[in-house]
C-alpha cells in the first residue's frame, strides 16, 4: 500500500503471522503458543520437562509429511503460516541438561550442532543417565564481565562447577539439570607508587566501566606534602585528584607527586636574608659545628668556605656558605664572624687597625666586615669595639 502526499511517501508493508502450537507429548510445558511473523526468527522456545525422559527438540512437519524438522530460536519462520504443530521429541533414560547464561547471551555468529538453542540465554542438550558427560566451556558473552563456572543456582549459592568437569548422574529430579553461568565485574587494578624511595606499592580494584573513587592517598614524605596523582613518575601524564572519580578500561599505574614544604631552615643563627649574610658566628666555629644548624629537605646540600688556622678548618668573615641542590648553587650566603675584620679566621693586631681606620675615617667596613666588628653588637662600628679587640688580644698574648 502506497500512500501520497505533497511532502512525502508512505509505504505500509503486508505482515503475515501464523500461530506455533507447543504439543509438549506427554510432558509439561510453560506456554501453549506463540504468534510468529512471517519472515523473521521464531524466537524464544520454552522447555518442556517429562519425568524420565530427556527433551531432544522441538520438531515441526512441513509441507512433506515424512519430513520433521528441528525449530529453535534462530529458526527463520518463512515455512511457518496459519497454524503449526511443535511436538516434543523425547528420549527415556535420560535427562535433560540446560545451561542458562544467567545475564549472559549467545554471540550472534555461533553453531552449536549437538545443543539446542531455545533463546538466547539458554542452549540444552540430551544426556544418558549412569554415563559420564563432559560440561561444556562457557558459550555466553556479558559485556564487562567475566565468567568464573557453572552452579546450580542463579545467585551461586548451589553446587559450582567448572567447564570441563564430568557429571555422572543415576537419577535427575524432573529429568532436567540447569546449570547457571556465574559472573564477577571485569575488574582491573590501579596501582598506587609512593614514587619515593623504595617506592611503596598499594593497589585498588575497580570494575570495568564502573566510576568509581580514587583510594585516599596514605603514604608520607618527610619535607613534602601530597600535591596529585600522576601517570607519568615525573608529573608529565594525566593527572588525578585524591579521591577523584574515574573509569577505567584497563590496569592503570599512578604515581605520587609530591611538594616540597620547605628547601631548607636556618636554625639558631643570625640571618640577614636581605644581603644574604650570616653573621655573629663564633671566632674558630669548624663547618660540623656550622652545619648542624641547618636542616635541608631532601635533594639539598651545603657547602662552608674555611681558611686553615693553627691547623684547623674554621669559619672566616668573607667566606661564602652555600646551599646545593643537586649539583647547582641553589643560595649563596656570606659569612661575618665577629671579630674577624679582616677575613683571616681569627682575631688579631690587623682587625683592631682596620676597626680604628674606620673611626678615623681612613678606611670604610660594609656589609659583613661592618657586622664583624660590631663588638658590643650596637650596630654601629665605634671606640668600644676597638677596646674589645683590644682586650681580646691582650688576654690571648
Amino acid at each position: 500500500i502506497t500512500s501520497s502526499t505533497d511532502k512525502e511517501v508512505i509505504r505500509l508493508y503486508a505482515q503475515y503471522k501464523g500461530t506455533l502450537v507447543f504439543d509438549a507429548q506427554g510432558g509439561n510445558v510453560s506456554i501453549n503458543s506463540k504468534e510468529v511473523f512471517y519472515n523473521r526468527l521464531v524466537g524464544e522456545l520454552p522447555l518442556p520437562t517429562k519425568e524420565g525422559a530427556a527433551f531432544e527438540a522441538w520438531e515441526i512437519q512441513t509441507g512433506d509429511k515424512s519430513i520433521r524438522q528441528n525449530v529453535q530460536y534462530n529458526t527463520n519462520t518463512k515455512y511457518i503460516t496459519g497454524t503449526l504443530v511443535a511436538e516434543a521429541s523425547w528420549l527415556t533414560g535420560a535427562y535433560t541438561l540446560a545451561y542458562n547464561g544467567n545475564g549472559g547471551v549467545l554471540p550472534k555468529d555461533h553453531s552449536y550442532s549437538a545443543y539446542q538453542e531455545l533463546k538466547e540465554d539458554l542452549l540444552t542438550r540430551w544426556c544418558s543417565l549412569n554415563s559420564n558427560r563432559q560440561l561444556m566451556s562457557n558459550p555466553f558473552l556479558r559485556d564487562g564481565y567475566v565468567f568464573t563456572g557453572w552452579n546450580t543456582k542463579e545467585d551461586g549459592t548451589g553446587e559450582s562447577y567448572t567447564a570441563g568437569d564430568t557429571i555422572n548422574f543415576s537419577s535427575v529430579p524432573d529429568s532436567l539439570f540447569t546449570l547457571y553461568a556465574q559472573w564477577k565485574k571485569n575488574s582491573h587494578t590501579i596501582t598506587f607508587h609512593k614514587n619515593y624511595g623504595t617506592d611503596e606499592l598499594e593497589t585498588q580494584e575497580m570494575d570495568d566501566g564502573v566510576s568509581t573513587a580514587l583510594r585516599t592517598n596514605t603514604f608520607t614524605r618527610n619535607g613534602f606534602s601530597f600535591k596529585e596523582w600522576n601517570t607519568d613518575p615525573g608529573g608529565n601524564g594525566t593527572s588525578y585528584v585524591d579521591g577523584e572519580e574515574i573509569s577505567v578500561s584497563s590496569d592503570l599505574e599512578l604515581y605520587a607527586i609530591w611538594e616540597e614544604t620547605f628547601d631548607f631552615i636556618i636554625n639558631n643563627l643570625n640571618v640577614n636574608e636581605t644581603k644574604l649574610i650570616v653573621y655573629k658566628l663564633p671566632v674558630g666555629m669548624v663547618p660540623d659545628e656550622f652545619t648542624s644548624n641547618i636542616t635541608l629537605n631532601y635533594g639539598y646540600g651545603t657547602r662552608v668556605d674555611t681558611k686553615n688556622v693553627n691547623n684547623q678548618e674554621v669559619l672566616y668573615t668573607g667566606g661564602k656558605f652555600k646551599i646545593t641542590k643537586g649539583l647547582a648553587d641553589y643560595k649563596v650566603y656570606t659569612l661575618s664572624v665577629l671579630g674577624d675584620v679582616n677575613g683571616d679566621g681569627k682575631i688579631g693586631i690587623i682587625d683592631y687597625i682596620r676597626i680604628m681606620k674606620h673611626i678615623m675615617g681612613d678606611l670604610v667596613l660594609e656589609n659583613e666586615y661592618s657586622l664583624a666588628a660590631d663588638m658590643n653588637e650596637n650596630s654601629r662600628i665605634d671606640i668600644i669595639d676597638y677596646i674589645r679587640i683590644m682586650k681580646i688580644i691582650m688576654e690571648e698574648s
